[in-house]
């Protein structure tokens, strides 16, 4: 997979530029590796919302998805963060949960099309691999 402007994705990582997500402009392929996997949901789903859908999306370890799910199995960050906040402002608990599916990456899913390939880790504490398989 080649970048727009004709350079290899990993050339960006030993300049420290963070590796996001890639899409292909030439085959209409969008992908991401490593903890960046929602992003080429979200890409793939805002290709498609311009008119455009995604040939293939490859989607490395998604999380982000499926909040609650996720804060009942794992006290890993950066869900951790919910129940800490939530420990603080013990009130808030409603509104936390209904507006946290706006940022739930299974949103983005429903309005990408195409062919998608994901992976996930059955032992990964931080993207739990049910919060995977939601998306």
């Amino acid at each position: 997979m080649t970048l727009a402007g004709g350079g290899h994705p990993h050339d960006d990582r030993e300049r420290g530029v963070p590796h996001l997500p890639v899409a292909d402009l030439h085959h209409d392929r969008v992908g991401s590796g490593g903890p960046l996997g929602e992003l080429a949901i979200v890409s793939a789903a805002l290709t498609a919302m311009r008119g455009r859908p995604t040939a293939a999306t490859l989607a490395d370890v998604p999380f982000l998805s499926n909040f609650e799910r996720a804060i009942g199995l794992t006290d890993q960050y950066p869900y951790a963060e919910i129940t800490d906040y939530l420990a603080v402002k013990r009130t808030m608990e409603k509104q936390v949960f209904e507006t946290l599916p706006y940022f739930d990456v299974v949103i983005f899913s429903e309005r990408a099309h195409g062919t998608a390939l994901f992976s996930t880790g059955l032992m990964d504490t931080v993207a739990p691999p049910s919060t995977v398989f939601a998306t």
